[in-house]
């Protein structure tokens, strides 16, 4: 009897496991953040006081970003600085100017307005 319980149980384990491992690790592409939100792959570069956005499906193909346009707000203790993003002139990312608070490496909000669902994510700062 303990076996016919555990039996579904185990089974459910493994499609989970299954699921989680088909889409693998999360790997920057472009030398960024990465982040996964709903059914996207949002990775961020910041550099030099410029901030580009690439926004990727779940089998790491790029998504027209022709239409969207974003917000980054970068999070250092009680400094923020926001930085609109809008698309780059071959729509296969966002970009914007703007040193954020607290460097490059700072946590970071993200809002992505424009593709099938409206995105809010949060990006962890970089550990030192």
């Amino acid at each position: 009897m303990k076996n016919i319980i555990h039996l579904p149980l185990t089974l459910a384990v493994l499609v989970w496991a299954g699921s989680v491992w088909a889409h693998g690790e999360l790997t920057p592409h472009y030398g960024g953040r990465i982040v996964e939100a709903e059914t996207y792959h949002l990775e961020m570069v910041t550099k030099g006081g410029h901030v580009e956005l690439y926004v990727h499906d779940q089998e790491h193909q790029p998504i027209a970003v022709g239409k969207a346009k974003a917000k980054v707000t970068f999070l250092v203790g009680q400094n923020k600085t926001d930085v609109h993003l809008v698309p780059a002139a071959d729509e296969d990312k966002l970009v914007g100017e703007g040193a954020p608070a607290g460097g490059e490496q700072a946590a970071a909000v993200v809002t992505v307005e424009g593709l099938a669902k409206r995105l809010t994510v949060r990006i962890p700062a970089v550990a030192h």
